[in-house]
């Protein structure tokens, strides 16, 4: 595959690691679209009382706690990952130059270069990456 040194991606991945696209402005909007996030809404109090919040921010922090991870170009907000989120991840930013940086932040911190991130095998070590 060809590196792209103006790859630009953004939106959502769902646990099971199946990936929502959405524009970088619209990441509220669209996991308010998607059917999991609906369906936990329904089941967890937290995210009920928050789903119309003014503060974004709170609803994507809690929408981080049921397993989702928001892509944003380079910026991947997770506080956890499933072995099939770092799957499609990788899948993901194989497409990117890969001397680029890309960076975890949320309760993960890691700044990484791509050549490096899709060596990573053990999930659960980038997991304790906080």
């Amino acid at each position: 595959m060809q590196s792209n040194s103006h790859f630009k991606i953004s939106g959502w991945v769902l646990p099971c690691g199946n990936w929502i696209n959405c524009n970088p402005w619209e990441h509220i909007k669209k996991a308010k679209e998607i059917n999991y996030i609906i369906e936990s809404k329904d089941k967890n109090q937290n995210l009920h009382l928050l789903w119309n919040h003014p503060d974004d921010e709170l609803l994507r922090a809690e929408l981080a706690k049921i397993g989702m991870i928001k892509v944003c170009y380079k910026q991947i907000d997770a506080d956890s990952v499933t072995p099939s989120q770092l799957t499609k991840l990788q899948e993901l930013f194989s497409l990117c130059s890969l001397d680029e940086d890309i960076e975890f932040i949320g309760r993960i911190k890691l700044k990484i270069q791509v050549r490096l991130f899709l060596k990573i095998k053990d999930v659960e070590r980038l997991n304790r990456l906080y």
